[in-house]
């Protein structure tokens, strides 16, 4: 999938703008067919893992999302070679998924922002 073509919808938010709680890849509508189908995928995976707590590496679909979110992920660093994004998936209650990315934490986020 060309990344440069893939037209995402804005993130969802709260009203004062900060993520939602499930994390940096909630959408207020659906994706386009093939990551839509991905990120189902994923979470169904997610859901019935064991332990549902846990570190995995990041899939595909999650890596060219957060790319379209203006994010650089650290593999594609210089002297980061090699190393590989990791998702850290809990949840919140049975079955609020909650997705984070710590390599990513100094980075804000530059498109994909619903704005008022």
């Amino acid at each position: 999938m060309n990344d440069d073509a893939v037209q995402i919808p804005p993130r969802l938010t709260k009203p004062e703008g900060s993520p939602d709680v499930r994390g940096w890849l909630t959408f207020t509508e659906p994706l386009p067919d093939e990551l839509q189908r991905a990120e189902d995928s994923t979470a169904e995976n997610d859901l019935y893992a064991r332990p549902r707590n846990r570190r995995r590496p990041a899939t595909g679909t999650e890596r060219t999302l957060l790319r379209l979110l203006g994010f650089t992920l650290p593999d594609e660093m210089d002297g980061y070679a090699g190393v590989p994004l990791k998702t850290h998936v809990t949840y919140a209650g049975n079955t609020v998924r909650l997705r984070t990315w710590p390599a990513l934490k100094d980075q804000i986020p530059t498109t994909g922002v619903q704005t008022a």
